[in-house]
């Protein structure tokens, strides 16, 4: 009857541990939750841009909501016609990176981006191959999104 008391020592001490790491403080959720946050409201596109400098200023049909955690891309007033789902974002990474990942496709409908949110203002940067990531959002081949807040 003896052998069972280290067992459920052991089995006492283990739960112990995984409930104490699950309240410990995670500082990279912490930013990452208050960087969500800060991403929260109602965007508009203004205008997309190249590296060879060729801007086109015509996009204000395409809006994107984001809202604890998640995205709504609308176009031309149609609530979702450009996806909706999860935002993802790696604000350690240099430059932050953003996913959008859909609720339809998953990882596969997925798309990724360099981004910088500096107020009311948001820069979606991405390579035209959608292979590489720029490291410097002066590289050839960098597609800009640029946002404004609408609310």
């Amino acid at each position: 009857m003896a052998n069972w008391k280290p067992w459920l020592v052991g089995l006492s001490a283990a739960l112990f541990c995984l409930a104490s790491a699950g309240t410990a403080a995670d500082p990279q959720d912490d930013a990452t939750k208050k960087e969500l946050k800060a991403l929260e409201g109602v965007w508009g596109m203004v205008s997309t841009s190249d590296s060879s400098g060729d801007v086109t200023k015509d996009y204000g049909h395409i809006k994107y909501t984001f809202t604890k955690g998640k995205y709504r891309g609308d176009d031309n007033g149609k609530q979702g016609a450009l996806g909706s789902g999860t935002v993802v974002l790696d604000v350690d990474h240099k430059p932050k990176m953003m996913a959008l990942i859909p609720d339809v496709d998953g990882d596969k409908g997925k798309e990724e981006y360099s981004y910088e949110l500096k107020g009311d203002e948001l820069k979606l940067y991405f390579h035209e191959s959608r292979d590489d990531y720029p490291a410097d959002f002066k590289d050839s081949g960098v597609i800009i999104q640029v946002f404004k807040r609408l609310k």
